[in-house]
């Protein structure tokens, strides 16, 4: 009888972990789907049933991360963070501080950040680590913008807005008598369509809103409509239509489709060539030339779960498509992106350091750097913030996840962000022995690639308008008498809006010779023109090269700017002495000469990346050495 009882325990004990096994599978398998409701009813019944694993934690926070329910996710990532013996993720890092700042736990969300961004090997990269600037500067409403709920939104959800001169396109899944109302298994929505209104800006009004006339609208996804400028061609994003099929091992994807207008209607002119099988393409818009598409993928070459990608459009005619690169695009996920006339991108991302969710961001293309910012509330808050746009007067329109449900809001922009991020200092040049203020002297900002971008003089005050902030720049003071100095600045590191340059006066002498048979001569900062008063050095050697036949020209920067600046300084240099010895007589055969970039001699006070010696020392590094060869 005991033995009859144990084997009945024993198939019993089985039973339950096939089951268990099954019921894994059936998750994951809806998972993969994008079925996130189903998936999350299937892992909690998995975690109730005492199965708890971190794998089924970690699904059940992504699925609710997924479906943008951040207060349920954060509640899994809690109990997946604190599993014994877990080594969390990365990406459930990531995800962790998001869900917590979406809650207003900044300090808590600021550590489990750190310890993401120290666990993927970039505990001080620049772009993902602005926490000083966010606490300062995008958690404050600062009236940049204004911003007010539209009417035309519904108990659904609406997004994804285009405006043309008096028409407003936008995505919603509000039910349509005129479709079959069929329910989406990721969200348990009907799905999207695109539909048209009238709008008047001036009264904040909207006619009825209905379905675009033509083939658009099907039993799939539809969204982010882009209109060419002619109105003759539309470009959208629409599901494939394999959502509940096993077939695509990667479940369900997007893709972004083209149509014409012909008498009235759309007519749907099938997919574009970048869509590429088991992936996504979506949320299309155009730069103002209309030659270059910007869009979001996860097409290979993708950093993180989606990115940001640009492809060429040339008479109709797709390139291949480019990544922005992980200046632009994060572990995390990069969508709706918004390109301006003046090639600013604005785009939505949780994998940067934001207030929580998705966050609208913006880069000005232009700039070389490609530095990121927050573009800070109102817009951005607790909840997912996306398919944000403005136009050139400063109309825009973003949605917001608010209650589980997207909502259209329009905005009026204050402030451009281009201005925003300007901001004017006051420079002061003292004479550093007696203290004084030096008049009439002239002070440059270069950046750190060595361009000239203002320059003033210091009886008209001396603001200098720097034209990003968090950004470094050099500013330059120049006086006869003195020597040249400059200073490497950033607006975010100086507290208050006054900064000072200390000149010292042209006492030392000009020559400086390491041994017999090195001859040496100084730049000032920033240059490669020879100074008058070395003229006379190099021409009084110029007979004894002759007589030597063979000289080797060494040229050096100081510590300050860039490698690939210097490099290039440094080579100007010598081709400078270069050019003055063969216009002497000095036979350009007998001249070795080499741009060694930055001096890195061990015995020198100012070695690369120090930025704070005085100008004497900057002075010996701004050289050039002839070299007697026998």
């Amino acid at each position: 009888m005991k033995n009859i009882i144990l084997i009945l325990l024993v198939l019993s004990s089985l039973n339950k972990a096939v089951a268990q096994k099954y019921r894994l599978k059936k998750a994951d398998e809806k998972y993969d789907l994008y079925a996130y409701n189903d998936a999350a009813e299937i892992y909690l019944k998995i975690y109730k049933s005492g199965h708890i694993t971190a794998e089924v934690l970690g699904k059940l926070g992504d699925s609710y991360y997924s479906l943008g329910k951040y207060k349920e996710a954060l509640k899994w990532y809690d109990k997946l963070y604190n599993f014994p013996n877990n080594e969390i993720e990365s990406g459930y890092l990531l995800k962790y501080s998001q869900t917590l700042k979406s809650e207003g736990k900044y300090e808590e969300a600021n550590k489990i950040y750190k310890s993401y961004m120290k666990l993927v090997n970039k505990p001080n990269e620049g772009k993902d680590g602005f926490i000083d600037y966010y606490k300062e500067t995008i958690l404050l409403e600062d009236g940049r913008y204004t911003k007010e709920y539209l009417p035309i939104n519904s108990k659904y959800s609406e997004y994804g807005v285009f405006s043309g001169k008096d028409d407003f396109y936008f995505t919603s899944n509000r039910r349509i008598a005129k479709m079959n109302n069929k329910v989406d298994s990721w969200s348990d929505q009907p799905f999207f369509n695109i539909f048209k209104s009238k709008y008047d800006p001036k009264n904040n009004t909207f006619s009825k809103p209905k379905l675009i006339k033509g083939e658009l609208n099907t039993n799939s996804h539809e969204s982010s409509p882009i209109i060419t400028k002619d109105g003759k061609t539309v470009y959208f994003t629409r599901s494939s239509n394999d959502l509940k099929t096993k077939s695509n091992k990667k479940g369900g994807r997007l893709k972004i489709y083209k149509a014409t207008k012909t008498k009235g209607k759309w007519l749907d002119s099938g997919e574009i060539s970048i869509n590429k099988e088991g992936y996504s393409t979506a949320h299309p818009v155009l730069s103002k030339d209309e030659k270059t598409m910007y869009f979001a993928s996860d097409i290979p070459g993708t950093v993180g779960l989606s990115d940001i990608f640009s492809v060429s459009l040339i008479d109709g005619v797709f390139g291949e498509p480019k990544n922005m690169g992980d200046r632009v695009n994060t572990r995390g996920r990069e969508s709706f992106p918004y390109i301006t006339e003046e090639d600013e991108l604005y785009f939505c991302s949780d994998g940067l350091y934001g207030i929580g969710g998705f966050d609208v961001y913006y880069v000005d293309l232009n700039d070389r750097d490609l530095q990121i910012f927050n573009i800070g509330g109102p817009i951005n808050g607790s909840n997912d913030d996306f398919s944000f746009s403005i136009n050139s007067k400063g109309l825009g329109f973003y949605s917001n996840n608010k209650n589980d449900d997207d909502n259209i809001y329009s905005f009026i922009e204050r402030e451009s962000m281009k201005e925003f991020l300007k901001a004017t200092i006051q420079v002061y040049v003292k004479n550093r022995e007696t203290n004084e203020i030096i008049n009439n002297a002239i002070v440059s900002v270069s950046n750190t690639y060595g361009e000239e971008i203002e320059i003033n003089n210091t009886k008209d005050d001396s603001k200098v308008v720097f034209y990003r902030k968090y950004k470094k720049y050099f500013i330059k003071a120049e006086k006869e008498g003195f020597i040249t100095n400059d200073s490497l600045v950033s607006l975010g590191e100086i507290r208050n809006n006054d900064i000072y340059i200390l000149l010292d006066k042209v006492e030392e002498p000009e020559e400086y010779v390491l041994d017999e048979d090195i001859y040496i001569i100084y730049f000032d900062f920033d240059s490669f023109k020879i100074k008058e008063n070395h003229i006379s050095d190099i021409d009084s050697i110029i007979p004894i090269i002759i007589i030597n036949k063979k000289i080797e020209i060494l040229a050096y920067t100081d510590s300050r700017g860039t490698d690939k600046y210097n490099d290039k300084l440094s080579k100007q240099r010598a081709l400078s002495v270069v050019k003055y010895l063969i216009s002497k007589g000095v036979n350009k055969e007998n001249i070795i000469y080499k741009g060694l970039g930055i001096d890195r001699t061990e015995e020198l006070e100012c070695k690369k990346g120090n930025h704070d010696c005085l100008e004497a020392a900057y002075k010996i590094s701004r050289r050039v050495e002839f070299i007697l060869i026998d």
